[in-house]
């Protein structure tokens, strides 16, 4: 039997919570970089954004953005 590592975040709003037990949906670039992670639990949406140089080095991550 495997054990689940639960991750607790905060979002901008300062609510802590598992990312990894929510739904994702994610937008790339025709790069295969990924641009957003949306996550959502039936109440709250949140987005991280990422960017990229144009060799496809990541320049920066957001943190989770409540929408």
């Amino acid at each position: 039997m495997s054990a689940r590592i639960q991750i607790v975040v905060v979002d901008s709003k300062g609510n802590s919570f598992d990312p990894n037990s929510l739904a994702h949906v994610y937008t790339n670039d025709d790069d295969g970089n990924r641009l957003t992670d949306t996550c959502f639990d039936g109440a709250v949406t949140r987005v991280k954004t990422c960017t990229y140089d144009t060799s496809g080095a990541k320049l920066t991550e957001s943190a989770w953005v409540v929408q």
